[in-house]
């Protein structure tokens, strides 16, 4: 993103260049200016302000660093080199053209510039929407994850032992399991947890008997867990 905003930052000192060519370099006698004026400058400066706040904006994008921030601000880049195209046209002919008032070539610019932020506010919103999202859905599934985890270092450690298919077994299914939890399922999950620290223990124990026997109680746990999944949504 850094090469975005070098980009970005020469296409802006270029405008900003070209309207300041614009404005100072053509002769009163075709502008009609009157650069000793306070209206002038008041109109000039309203413009330049608009100008920085462009870039503020444009800022806000390119500072994202993470992919998905980047894709929920993709249409910030566009509305920032559209605001600034606008903003350096509005500010020329406003400038330059005789009967346009310079305060009215300020006014055009700022109102382009409070499109352009209030753009970038929802966008900013939509992206902590989105996350926010993300997250609640990541911390409702952190269980099956780290119990599927827990199952595959287990059946890595059953190969060459009775209790592998077992295992294996358990491990399908956990994985094809409905992996968001809820509330009313937190008993069950309780009792998975259990059962799969007893079988880790009777593995390590080589207690090959006691491993069978608690993969048959954990798969119907999960089972459970599953049809319950289902009945609860």
């Amino acid at each position: 993103m850094k090469k975005g905003m070098k980009y970005y930052g020469l296409i802006w000192l270029t405008a900003v260049a070209a309207f300041h060519a614009i404005v100072f370099l053509l002769p009163d006698s075709v502008t009609g200016a009157a650069r000793s004026a306070g209206a002038f400058w008041s109109g000039y400066a309203g413009i330049m302000a608009a100008f920085t706040g462009q870039a503020v904006c444009s800022y806000l994008f390119f500072r994202e660093t993470t992919p998905k921030g980047r894709f929920l601000n993709i249409p910030l880049v566009t509305l920032s080199y559209s605001g600034l195209l606008a903003v350096l046209i509005a500010g020329s002919l406003c400038m330059t053209v005789p009967f346009i008032p310079d305060w009215l070539g300020a006014v055009a610019a700022i109102l382009i510039l409070v499109f352009s932020a209030v753009a970038v506010i929802k966008s900013k919103a939509a992206a902590h929407i989105v996350n926010t999202g993300d997250k609640k859905i990541e911390s409702r599934t952190s269980f099956m994850k780290l119990f599927v985890s827990q199952l595959s270092s287990l059946l890595d450690a059953a190969k060459s032992t009775p209790v592998y298919e077992p295992i294996q077994k358990l491990y399908e299914a956990a994985r094809y399991s409905d992996p968001v939890s809820a509330v009313s399922l937190s008993d069950i999950e309780s009792r998975m947890t259990s059962e799969l620290n007893a079988l880790s223990a009777s593995i390590n124990t080589e207690d090959f008997e006691s491993a069978r026997r608690i993969s048959g109680e954990l798969l119907l746990l999960i089972k459970k867990r599953a049809a319950d999944c289902k009945r609860f949504k």
